[in-house]
Parts: structure tokens; C-alpha cells; sequence
């Protein structure tokens, strides 16, 4: 195992290099769990940190509120994941299946010996383990090289049949998508449009009431605001023109 003061230096230098570790892990107090556990601590977390990866597992995330909202942020903002499909657990098929979305590489499949590969992934090298932690130098072995594998070819090659497939319209999507920072800025541009429509319905209020007192006030006042809601507009408008350029691109790419 690697001492404390290693483990201190690792945790430093890989504050950014996240390796998530997905796979079923039961209630705790049930044999289910115990064996888990051992799994994930003797046999993967040691090999994790060898490779200088930080590894974290679901039940281990620091949070407040949605644990699912975690998870999938994990699956996100993780260099590595390694997905253990042992049980056919449905959430580790899920979130295996949202990882391939997002990534074209750098999961990592295993599974316990005598199981069989689900069949979507039966062209796809899965490495096996023993459930009685029988050989654990082989599994660990393979798993460094899989890791190592990773370091070599990222984002070269694809390891799941989702970007297999799919990879090229994912790539679209994924430079013409909105982003969250893009999306928080629409919702900021639509407060403020709203709360410059109040104003101008505020402004055609105080002048029914006779709030001005002269027609040319009004006006000028009017006018200052439509202006402001056109700028606002103008600026959305060209983040989308932006976009469709991009999309129109990368469309064109895609017929040539």
C-alpha cells in the first residue's frame, strides 16, 4: 500500500486528475457491500494511485443535496472512469452509458470472472477479476496497462461503440451545443429583457396617468430603453449567428 506521505505528495499533484470509480456497492452491514469494498480497495484504488490518479467513489463524493447531480458531474469533470459491470447493476449501466456520451475515451470496463460481458460491449476488451480476489497481481496488472494505454492514446481513439458509431455527430453537437456558462447567460439576458419590458410598461403607465410633463420626456425616455432592449438582443443575435457558422462548417465537412 502506498504510505501516507506518498499518498499526500499524489493527492497535490493529481488535485485535477479524477479517476471515478462506478460499480455496485450495496447497503452497508451486508456481505454484499464487504466485498465490494475489499474490491475497490484492494484491488482498484491501489493501482488508481500508482498511476497517480485520484480515486473516488460514489458513496466517497463530498456533497450537499442530489447525489444523482454528483454523480454525473463526476462522470463529467473525471479524466478516468473504470465502470464495473459485475451484477448487471442498472445505475452502473446508466451512468457507464452517460460517460460514453460524453467521452470518447478513457473508460474502463471490468467485470468479475464467470460474468458475461453485456452484449453492446462484447467487442470491447473488459477486464475480469476474481470475486475471492484470487490472482490479484493479473487484474492488476492489466488494469495499469489499460490506464497507461489511455495516457498514450487519449483522445485519439474511441473505447466505446456510442462515438464508434455516433462520433462525428456527437462532435457537431458538441461544438454547436449550448454550454452551461451559455446557458446561464440566456437566462440572465432574459431577466434582463423582462425587466426592460416592465420598465417600458411602467413608462406607458405613468404616461396614461400624465406623469410627463411634455410628450418629448416620454419619448426620450422610450427611446433610451428600446435601445437598451435592442442591444441586448444584438448580442444574442450574434452568438447565434456564430453557432450556425460553426454548424455550417462542420455540416460542410461532413459532405466533402
Amino acid at each position: 500500500m502506498i504510505s501516507s506521505d506518498q499518498r499526500e505528495k499524489i493527492n497535490m499533484s493529481v488535485q485535477n486528475r479524477k479517476c471515478f470509480v462506478i460499480m455496485p456497492f450495496g447497503k452497508k452491514g451486508t456481505e454484499e457491500y464487504d466485498i465490494n469494498t475489499k474490491i475497490y480497495k484492494l484491488l482498484i484504488h491501489p493501482v488508481v494511485e500508482s498511476c497517480n490518479y485520484y480515486p473516488v467513489r460514489a458513496d466517497e463524493l463530498e456533497h450537499l443535496g442530489s447525489i444523482t447531480r454528483h454523480i454525473i458531474e463526476s462522470l463529467y469533470d473525471s479524466e478516468l472512469v473504470i465502470a464495473d459491470l459485475s451484477g448487471k447493476n442498472a445505475n452502473v449501466f446508466y451512468e457507464m452509458g452517460v460517460r460514453h456520451v460524453l467521452f470518447r475515451y478513457g473508460t474502463i470496463p471490468i467485470i468479475r470472472k464467470g460474468e458475461e460481458i453485456p452484449f453492446d460491449l462484447a467487442n470491447y476488451r473488459v477486464i475480469f477479476y476474481s470475486r475471492e480476489l484470487d490472482g490479484p497481481e493479473h487484474f492488476k496488472r492489466d488494469l495499469k496497462r489499460r490506464i497507461k494505454a489511455f495516457e498514450k492514446a487519449k483522445h485519439q481513439n474511441s473505447d466505446n461503440p456510442v462515438h464508434d458509431i455516433l462520433g462525428n455527430i456527437i462532435g457537431i453537437i458538441g461544438k454547436t451545443a449550448v454550454t452551461y456558462k451559455e446557458f446561464n447567460e440566456l437566462k440572465i439576458f432574459n431577466k434582463e429583457l423582462k425587466d426592460e419590458n416592465r420598465r417600458l410598461n411602467e413608462l406607458i403607465e405613468k404616461e396614461k396617468l400624465g406623469g410627463y410633463e411634455t410628450e418629448l420626456a416620454f419619448y426620450k425616455e422610450l427611446t433610451s430603453h428600446l435601445e437598451k432592449q435592442n442591444k441586448v438582443l444584438n448580442n444574442e443575435k450574434h452568438k447565434l449567428i456564430g453557432k450556425n457558422e460553426i454548424l455550417e462548417s462542420l455540416l460542410q465537412q461532413e459532405r466533402l
